[in-house]
């Protein structure tokens, strides 16, 4: 169960960055770290659980900032 709520929070996540990326021009969200991405994304997040991990509450995926504000 939890492997499946960790595709469901990477799926949540990946939709909210699409949509950042939507509604600017096609250009990805500033990824340097979490925190940064976390506050990019958050109006676009339903809720908290794409920000946690199920295993321990904290911070699952970690982003590239190699791709951060690139254009799509």
């Amino acid at each position: 169960m939890r492997h499946n709520q960790s595709g469901e929070s990477i799926h949540a996540l990946t939709t909210d960055i699409l949509q950042y990326a939507q509604d600017h021009g096609g250009t990805l969200p500033p990824m340097k770290d979490w925190t940064t991405l976390k506050g990019a994304v958050w109006p676009y997040a339903k809720s908290d659980a794409a920000f946690r991990s199920y295993d321990d509450n904290t911070h699952v995926f970690l982003p590239n900032p190699n791709l951060s504000q690139k254009k799509l």
